[in-house]
């Protein structure tokens, strides 16, 4: 087994963190607190006029390791439809009230906007795709199984 990468985080409250990042992480949330860059002078000069400092560094309990996000879709009269996205997720420094503390687990996004009218034929197309959501479901499910085999909690 392969040593994981080691990453630093610049925080507000504790400084420099260094974690280990899981394989399965795409570090898309360790970048989110980053401050956009600015390119040329003038640019830089007329954002520090009308902005006032602010600290992008984020608090060490918002740091998380998010793996690619997987889509769960069905089929509908007007095309395909998001139900849902499932996340394979770890917040390595939670705060002491949340549910899964360290623990690797699945974050689902629902998206709950938006209807579909179905006939026979429509709802055999339902029933197909919610039967290739489920193993879509199913695989997830067997990946973070793994993951909390190889020690991720």
């Amino acid at each position: 087994m392969t040593e994981p990468r080691l990453i630093e985080i610049d925080t507000r409250d504790h400084g420099i963190v260094v974690l280990p990042e899981p394989e399965w992480c795409t570090g898309v949330m360790h970048e989110t607190f980053q401050p956009e860059p600015l390119r040329g002078w003038r640019r830089l000069r007329a954002r520090l006029r009308r902005t006032p400092a602010v600290d992008y560094r984020p608090r060490r309990s918002e740091i998380v390791h998010q793996g690619p996000g997987i889509d769960i879709t069905v089929d509908t009269g007007d095309g395909p439809q998001r139900l849902m996205e499932l996340t394979l997720w770890q917040d390595p420094f939670p705060e002491p009230t949340w549910e899964q503390g360290t623990d690797v687990y699945i974050n689902a996004y629902m998206l709950d906007d938006g209807s579909a009218d179905y006939d026979v034929d429509g709802l055999q197309r339902l029933v197909t795709g919610l039967l290739e959501a489920a193993g879509q479901v199913r695989l997830v499910a067997r990946q973070l199984a793994d993951e909390r085999r190889r020690g991720g909690r």
